[in-house]
């Protein structure tokens, strides 16, 4: 493994809510890595990407948001950074963005691939994080019902 992936962020979420996920990336070669793309595949159903959420910080800076098809998010770095975009050893970039589940979402594993080119070759690293949808709380609200009386009383 020539690339450091990680992803962090809310294990444990609750439909209908918001919640922001961390992608990092670091180059851990003794040679420069290119052609950086980053895949995210969401859990499904019932997650999706809040768009506007993206930041890219680090050896670049972009607040562009992903390719999206389907519960797959994809940061193309040489588009987003600039062509020719690499990562010395060390250096990291580092993705903000926000997912949001909805009062339907089911728990599953949110999984991260980053592809890269290290001296011509192709490769790719992963890494996942589980997340535990929980059913969230609920409110009930009692309104009491006006009701309107006859406009006459009987006695016997």
């Amino acid at each position: 493994m020539e690339a450091s992936t990680g992803i962090s962020g809310a294990t444990q979420v609750n439909k209908c809510e918001t919640n922001q996920y961390t992608i990092t990336v670091t180059n851990t070669a003794a040679n420069p890595i290119s052609n950086i793309v980053v895949r995210n595949t969401m859990p499904a159903p019932g997650f999706a990407y809040v768009p506007g959420s993206s930041t890219i910080s680090g050896m670049c800076s972009s607040t562009a948001d992903p390719s999206i098809a389907g519960v797959e998010l994809t940061w193309t770095l040489n588009t987003l950074c600039g062509g020719g975009f690499s990562l010395t050893t060390g250096q990291s970039v580092t993705i903000v963005f926000s997912m949001s589940t909805t009062c339907n979402s089911v728990s599953g594993s949110d999984n991260v691939a980053v592809d890269y080119t290290l001296l011509g070759n192709p490769f790719t690293d992963t890494t996942a994080i589980s997340i535990q949808v929980m059913p969230g709380a609920i409110t009930i609200t009692k309104t009491p019902a006006v009701k309107k009386m006859a406009s006459f009383i009987a006695y016997d």
